[in-house]
């Protein structure tokens, strides 16, 4: 099959979005056994002339015999000079043949000949041989991102770079390319002239940058789409991966001690959980969470550590606080949730309590949840901070342990961050020194 003059025949699509999947494309072929081929009557020559085709296009071939004799188009895609049905493409044969195939992903040069009358003696084709000449297939380009990424969480209404590099047999200044982004499970879309990022642009030497500032929206499933098309009319669309444009602010969901409360112990942590991720430095800088007495404004110096999942920050004071009196924690404005660079927290928002006379000395205790084969059996176990083992009746259907033990620390033990130490009013932190979290806790070998 001879993909005949591709170039002379299809011009380029003019349309503002690019076109989605394969172009349908159709040319003429003319063949004599002593002339060769040509795209036009009685213009033969051998080598016939080349024929370019971009991966995916439906490509209809017309070929008409001019001696008389019966020919047929092979084209020779895994060059092995041999025709194979299942990796290329060989037309029937006959004086007025007329057959269409989809053109594989095969880029590079091949060669098309006549199934009749190329072959040599041994049955076998090569460039030289009568009727003969260059199919070539245009890869289609694709591009490879830089950014946005996976992990990439942008603050929507903000200005953000997307960043790719493109690749294609044409250099990436010769490419026009089309950025789209869709989200929800691609049912809300961006399309030119009406949400896009950018098309139809000139590409760059890479890596390409084309600025975007995202709607206000948010969606954990943004992806951005990158189609570019070739001079020769080939044309990829390469997707993004999946992440994230957050244009929620953020809020507190949770305050202890809680708002007014009384008798709150003198070494009681002051904790913040926030409905999301949040920007620790930012956040939990002296600056923007901090304790405060009451009675003369001043502030009380601690350590501000954070949750995994950053969404629970806990400020420890240095020392005790003072009895009966009266403080204030504060959250300001400056505080932001993690996306880039931050949605910022809507107000400052403060709240007080008063603490009792004395400091909470007992330790928590941590009883073991472990399935059993023997839910009803008799647990032995030892609180942490304790030295007396106590005895505990597993419930029905969810047993704790399978028989009488105590539990022990772990060998392995774990060393907790080094928190940060603030001092209230002042905006750089200092380091404190390192801190040994208590062991993890486990019971005998097999129980989980």
């Amino acid at each position: 099959m001879v993909l005949a003059s591709l170039l002379a025949g299809f011009g380029l699509l003019t349309h503002l979005v690019p076109s989605v999947g394969a172009a349908a494309r159709s040319l003429s072929l003319y063949g004599t056994a002593a002339g060769g081929w040509s795209f036009t009557a009685g213009t033969e020559t051998n080598p016939g002339p080349t024929i370019t085709a971009n991966v995916g296009d439906n490509l209809t071939v017309h070929m008409i015999s001019e001696d008389g004799a019966d020919h047929g188009v092979f084209i020779d895609l895994n060059d092995d000079g041999h025709i194979e049905p299942a990796s290329d493409v060989s037309s029937p044969t006959g004086t007025d043949v007329t057959f269409s195939f989809i053109v594989p992903a095969s880029p590079g040069s091949h060669y098309y000949y006549c199934s009749i009358h190329s072959p040599s003696a041994q049955g076998h084709y090569a460039p030289g041989a009568p009727m003969y000449g260059v199919f070539r297939v245009n890869a289609n380009p694709s591009a490879a991102f830089v950014a946005p990424v996976l992990t990439t969480s942008w603050t929507g209404g903000t200005a953000h770079n997307v960043t790719f590099t493109l690749s294609d047999e044409d250099p990436p200044t010769s490419l026009t390319l089309w950025l789209n982004y869709s989200y929800a499970a691609e049912t809300q879309r961006g399309t030119i002239g009406a949400g896009a990022i950018a098309g139809p642009v000139a590409g760059t030497a890479n890596p390409n940058t084309v600025p975007w500032t995202p709607p206000s929206f948010s969606a954990t499933d943004v992806r951005i789409a990158v189609t570019a098309r070739d001079t020769q009319g080939g044309e990829g669309t390469t997707l993004s991966d999946a992440f994230e444009v957050d244009s929620t602010p953020p809020l507190i969901q949770g305050r202890l001690p809680a708002p007014n409360a009384v008798n709150v112990p003198r070494n009681a942590r002051v904790q913040v959980t926030w409905s999301e991720g949040m920007a620790e430095s930012a956040s939990g800088a002296a600056n923007t969470f901090a304790l405060q007495r009451v009675s003369d404004g001043a502030w009380t110096a601690g350590t501000v550590t954070w949750s995994a999942d950053a969404t629970q920050m806990t400020f420890a004071a240095g020392a005790l606080l003072d009895p009966t009196t009266a403080y204030r924690v504060l959250v300001n404005a400056t505080a932001r949730d993690g996306s880039d660079p931050g949605n910022p927290f809507a107000a400052t928002d403060s709240w007080q309590f008063t603490t009792g006379s004395i400091a909470d000395t007992t330790s928590p205790t941590t009883r073991p949840r472990f399935r059993s084969a023997t839910p009803g059996s008799w647990c032995r176990w030892t609180p942490r901070g304790r030295t007396q083992p106590t005895t505990t009746r597993t419930s029905p259907g969810r047993g704790e342990c399978t028989t009488p033990w105590s539990l022990t620390p772990s060998t392995a033990s774990t060393t907790a961050p080094s928190p940060v130490t603030s001092t209230p009013g002042t905006a750089t932190p200092t380091p404190a020194s390192s801190a040994t979290a208590s062991p993890p806790w486990k019971g005998p070998p097999g129980v989980r």
